[in-house]
């Protein structure tokens, strides 16, 4: 099943949505694949560009997400693909994304997690900042910040009370 928007005007100058906006914006074409369609992962995306120029997610906003839906009945997947902010596509797919993940364990989004990091000294001056949302035994920010120098770090932050709970550095090519 795809169900295909029309795309919005290339020609603005978009700088990018939060997480929560994001999974907000792909929920109505959840709802129109499944009633019963719940959250179960969200990651940002540079959707194949070679050079993602401008913003690169450094305040916690990005142009495109892919947010993956759960019908818990069938165990089927829902991508959504949200471009330059918008809902553009989505497929049902095979992921193997079973949790899914309450609205209201979700307090803090992408940008919250910037702040955190800033706030407690973790922010390693990134050239580009990738998020993850994951539900292992409970939902986890994951934020991924590349410095200039290709060296990421990776923070993982409860969306729910806002806490770091590990912060770690590696060399990822």
């Amino acid at each position: 099943m795809s169900i295909i928007r029309s795309p919005i005007n290339p020609a603005c100058d978009f700088q990018g949505i939060g997480l929560k906006e994001a999974i907000r914006r792909a929920y109505p074409t959840a709802m129109e694949w499944r009633k019963n369609a719940r959250l179960a992962y969200a990651v940002s995306t540079e959707a194949g560009k070679k050079d993602s120029g401008g913003n690169k997610a450094i305040d916690g906003r990005q142009a495109d997400w892919n947010i993956v839906f759960i019908d818990e009945k069938s165990g089927q997947n829902l991508w959504v693909a949200v471009r330059e902010g918008q809902p553009e596509f989505s497929r049902e797919v095979f992921m193997g994304h079973t949790n899914p993940i309450k609205s209201s364990d979700l307090k803090y989004d992408s940008m919250s997690a910037v702040a955190i990091l800033e706030s407690q000294r973790h922010l390693d001056r990134p050239s580009k900042i990738h998020f993850e949302l994951v539900n292992y035994q409970s939902p986890l920010l994951k934020v991924y910040q590349t410095n200039q120098a290709a060296v990421t770090t990776i923070a993982w932050i409860d969306p729910k009370k806002g806490h770091l709970i590990l912060n770690s550095n590696s060399a990822i090519d």
